[in-house]
């Protein structure tokens, strides 16, 4: 049996930007994040985490940190845990 290798990266969400659809017509985002593991992270095509990408951008009074699960070709799979922070 095979054993599945997850990747996680943990950071706060800088910027959510729309990717484009799938030719199913699902949403694909970028979410780029800073910290330890800093960079622009792309929704898997067809994944469910399309849909809730946006719930995480930055808003004028806080914004939010999440830890993301990647594919092995670097892709968000999902997006496990969220929290609030409050801006400075």
């Amino acid at each position: 049996m095979a054993r599945k290798i997850t990747t996680t990266v943990t950071g706060r969400v800088l910027d959510v930007e729309h990717a484009g659809t799938s030719v199913n017509g699902n949403p694909s985002y970028y979410i780029t994040i800073d910290g330890p593991d800093a960079g622009t992270y792309r929704t898997s095509s067809d994944a469910a985490c399309g849909y809730s990408a946006t719930n995480y951008a930055p808003r004028w009074d806080k914004y939010r940190t999440v830890t993301l699960q990647l594919t092995r070709a670097g892709r968000v799979s999902c997006i496990i845990a969220a929290a609030d922070n409050m801006r400075d």
